[in-house]
Order: C-alpha cells, then sequence, then structure tokens
C-alpha cells in the first residue's frame, strides 16, 4: 500500500471478497478503527465480436464476462459508439464513425479488457461518381474503410483500382464491361452492390460535308 497524510492507496487482491473493510491507524494503543462495505468488481473479459468484418454505422455483438457497467467500448481511430443495449455476457453497438481495422477495448467498472483478435473492419461505399462512364474511363468511390478492398467488379467484369485510400478508391471501366450492379470485395467480404452505368461508345453513321 501507499499511505499519504490524506490519502491512503491499497492494491485490491485478486481474491479478495466483497465485505466489511476495515481500516487501523495509530500504533500500540493510540489507534483508530475504520470499518466500511467495498464492492468488488470482476474484471471483464472478452471472447469476440460478431459479425466481424461489418461496416461504419453496422450493428455488432460483443461477448465477454462481467461486461456490465461499463464505461466505454474503444476501436482503432473511432469516435464513441451509441450502445444499444448491455448485459454481464454481452454488449450491443454499432460500429462508430473512423473505426478501423484492429484490437479493441471495453471499460468496465472491474477495469479494461482487450479483444483476443482483431476485429475486422468492412469497407463502405457512400457515393460514386460519376454513376454513368464509358469503358476505359474512370471513376471514384467515397466512403470509409476503402484502403482495405481489394478487387471491385462491375456485373462481373473486373474493373482496375488505380488508387486508393481509407476514404476513397479510382477506379477504371473494364473492356466488356456492362450496366449493372458496382460490388467491392475485401477479405471476407463482398458488397450488396450499388447501381452503375456503362455507356457504349459512340457511333458514326456519317461524316458532314460527305
Amino acid at each position: 500500500y501507499n499511505a499519504g497524510t490524506q490519502k491512503l492507496t491499497i492494491s485490491v487482491p485478486s481474491s479478495a471478497p466483497q465485505g466489511l473493510v476495515q481500516v487501523t491507524l495509530g500504533q500500540g494503543s493510540i489507534h483508530k478503527t475504520f470499518a466500511f462495505d467495498f464492492l468488488i468488481f470482476p474484471r471483464p473479459t472478452l471472447t469476440g465480436i460478431s459479425p466481424s468484418p461489418a461496416a461504419i454505422r453496422d450493428v455488432v455483438t460483443i461477448f465477454g464476462s462481467a461486461l456490465d457497467g461499463f464505461v466505454s467500448v474503444g476501436f482503432v481511430g473511432a469516435s464513441q459508439s451509441m450502445f444499444i443495449s448491455t448485459a454481464p455476457s454481452f454488449v450491443v453497438l454499432t460500429i462508430p464513425n473512423g473505426a478501423q481495422s484492429g484490437t479493441f477495448t471495453l471499460t468496465a467498472r472491474g477495469g479494461t479488457a482487450v479483444s483476443p483478435s482483431a476485429f475486422a473492419l468492412a469497407p463502405s461505399v457512400f457515393s460514386v461518381s460519376p454513376t454513368a462512364a464509358g469503358i476505359g474511363s474512370s471513376f471514384v468511390l467515397a466512403g470509409e474503410g476503402l484502403s482495405s478492398v481489394t478487387q471491385v467488379w462491375i456485373k462481373g467484369v473486373q474493373a482496375v483500382i488505380n488508387s486508393k485510400n481509407y476514404s476513397s478508391l479510382q477506379g477504371q471501366v473494364s473492356s466488356g464491361s456492362s450496366s449493372g450492379l458496382l460490388r467491392i470485395v475485401a477479405p471476407s467480404y463482398t458488397s450488396a452492390g450499388i447501381s452503375f452505368v456503362v455507356l457504349g461508345a459512340p457511333i458514326i453513321n456519317n461524316i458532314l460535308p460527305g
């Protein structure tokens, strides 16, 4: 323990039970004993998160023990999550804006626990610009987690990825593409897809004056 004139700091043994705590001040015949109730909260543990991968604003469940009375959940690069429900064995929340792949932490009354494995952030696309382009033309996807994208497909034809970072991806429409759903692929994840129009090449019927 560490004693001062105004406070006494004591480390709680891992086997300590809840109950009455007695503190005796002084020595020999000159002493005084104080007694008070003391609550000991078990240290939280984490066993996993589901689903993973998950995208920004997706609802996920964190599993573990002693999770009630939690204070916060921290993801790499993230702001505060929005909590939906809690229980001693699970916490339901939404993935916050800015979250990235990696281990996460949960702080409860009994301390802070670190996830046993990394959470995988699924990329999400907010928009594509332009929404229509011809063969060989470029397009830009805006979203979050796009640096993990490994492939882009337009109705079954793989597009070219020219550059990408966390919030944007620049691609190019490949030969043989046709209008349909644009899907992004990342490890263990394929998006539902968004509509994209592939414009046909212009046809020249005549040149005037002939």
